[in-house]
């Protein structure tokens, strides 16, 4: 469900190429990942999986939108003006940067759950720096190091 609240309305019916409905979608996939990045960090699960099903929907329909825009420009051997090319350009470095937020912030998460689990274990758990890989050692009191 694409919150498009946002921005106004465009078709998939645009005469030539697409750049103005990429770029509206572009866009709302940003704010999409921004409000789902502050859900993260305040532990909003819900509002996160609501988020990540609008983040899939945007995909779904921006991929078809180049794919559908790379063949006709192939195909009439025409070039986009650099404008909007390069306006297409830092919308995707943006989305870029964003989604690697995510994956880091998700990352971490992840890790901070695992610690939290093997806490709930038992109490009897010792935790020591791995010498390895310097992460963290879970193992019972008199359990033998491998």
């Amino acid at each position: 469900m694409p919150n498009t609240s946002r921005n106004p309305p465009a078709t998939e019916a645009d005469d030539g190429f697409r750049h103005p409905l990429h770029l509206q979608l572009l866009a709302e996939l940003a704010s999409s990942l921004k409000t789902s990045r502050h859900a993260l960090l305040c532990g909003d699960v819900g509002q996160l999986e609501q988020l990540t099903v609008e983040q899939a929907l945007l995909c779904a329909r921006i991929l078809p939108l180049a794919e559908a825009d790379d063949k006709r420009a192939h195909d009439a051997g025409a070039q986009p003006d650099a404008g909007a090319a390069s306006a297409l350009l830092a919308a995707q470095e943006r989305i870029l940067h964003l989604a690697r937020v995510q994956q880091a912030l998700l990352r971490r998460a992840g890790q901070r759950s695992r610690i939290l689990a093997n806490l709930l274990v038992g109490t009897d758990s010792e935790y020591a720096p791995a010498a390895q890989n310097h992460g963290v050692d879970c193992r019972a009191p008199g359990a033998k190091r491998r």
